[in-house]
C-alpha cells in the first residue's frame, strides 16, 4: 500500500508533466473503481490539471473543474506513458494529454477507489477523508501535544500509528519501522509508556517518515509504479540480522496483516509471548 513517503514523491514526479495540460482522450478499463456522479468520459474531457497534491494516503488532482481523488488501497500505482503504448488490463483508468503523454492508473487488485468531484462536491463524498488527521510527513504538533494526543487514546501502539484520524500516511511498511526505531513492542498500549519512551515514540514518527521520503526519492526510477522498501531495517526482513542487536527479525501477524520486529529490541508487554 502506498504510504505517505511513496504519495509524496509520486506526487512531485507526477506535477511537472501534467499541471498546464489538457486531457484530450479519457479511457475507461474498470469502471469498479470509479466513483462519479457522471460520465466520467465527457467530464473530464477537454479539463485542464492545475495543481497535484496528497494528503494522507490520497492523491489529488486538482481540475479546471473539480477534481480527481484517488485512494490507492492495496495494488495502486500510476504511471505515465506513450499515447500510443498498450493498455494493461489492469488500467483501470487512462487520461492522454494535449502533449500525447498518458497519465495511467493501474490497480490489479481492484480496491482503489478514484472518484471524481464536480466543483459543487467536496471531499464529504470521498470515504475517510473529512475524518483524516494531520499528514504524518509535516504535523506541527511538539512532543507535549503528541504526548498529550496520543495517551487520549488507550490503543495499542501499531493500531494508534495506523488509525488515519491521528496522523494520516502510515500503513504496515512503516508502522513497523517507526517501533523498531522507537524499539518499542506493536501491541504496547500507549498508556504504559513512560515519558521517555513516549519522546522517543514521536522522535521515531519524524526521522523515520523524512528519512522514508530522502530513500524514495533517491530510489524510485523515472518510471513509475516502483514501491521503493530496500531501505527499510525490518520490514521484509524475515530472518535477517537486526540492524541493531543481530537477533533474527520476527515476521508474525496482527490482525490481517503481516507485522515485522525485533524479539529483542521490542520487547513484549508483560504477559504476551511475541
Amino acid at each position: 500500500m502506498p504510504e505517505w513517503p511513496d504519495l509524496h514523491v509520486v506526487r512531485g514526479r507526477l506535477e511537472k508533466p501534467l499541471v498546464g495540460h489538457e486531457i484530450v482522450l479519457v479511457r475507461v478499463g474498470d469502471p469498479l473503481v470509479l466513483r462519479s456522479t457522471r460520465p466520467v468520459e465527457t467530464f473530464l474531457a477537454h479539463q485542464r490539471f492545475v495543481a497535484v497534491r496528497h494528503r494522507g494516503k490520497f492523491l489529488i488532482f486538482d481540475l479546471d473543474h473539480g477534481r480527481i481523488v484517488v485512494n490507492p488501497m492495496l495494488a495502486g500505482i500510476f504511471e505515465l506513458a506513450d499515447a500510443e503504448a498498450k493498455l494493461t488490463r489492469s488500467t483501470a483508468l487512462s487520461l492522454v494529454l494535449d502533449d500525447r503523454t498518458d497519465l495511467r492508473y493501474r490497480d490489479d487488485k481492484r480496491m482503489g477507489k478514484v472518484h471524481v468531484l464536480d466543483e459543487g462536491e467536496d471531499f464529504r463524498d470521498v470515504h475517510g477523508f473529512d475524518a483524516l488527521g494531520p499528514d504524518v510527513g509535516d504535523f506541527t504538533w511538539t512532543d507535549a501535544e503528541f504526548a498529550d494526543r496520543a495517551r487520549a487514546s488507550r490503543r495499542e501502539l501499531r493500531n494508534l500509528l495506523q488509525d488515519q484520524t491521528f496522523l494520516a500516511g502510515v500503513g504496515n511498511a512503516y508502522a513497523d519501522e517507526i517501533l523498531w526505531e522507537a524499539q518499542l513492542h506493536p501491541k504496547r498500549r500507549v498508556v504504559t509508556l513512560t515519558d521517555e519512551e513516549m519522546s522517543r515514540f514521536f522522535r521515531s514518527i519524524k526521522e523515520v517518515i523524512a528519512r522514508g521520503a530522502r530513500e524514495v526519492e533517491e530510489g524510485l526510477p523515472p518510471k513509475l509504479g516502483t514501491k521503493i522498501r530496500n531501505h527499510m531495517q525490518v520490514r521484509l526482513q524475515k530472518g535477517k540480522p537486526c540492524p541493531r542487536c543481530g537477533t533474527p527479525i520476527l515476521k508474525t501477524r496482527h490482525g490481517l496483516d503481516d507485522m515485522y520486529l525485533c524479539p529483542r529490541c521490542q520487547p513484549p508487554p508483560k504477559g504476551q509471548i511475541r
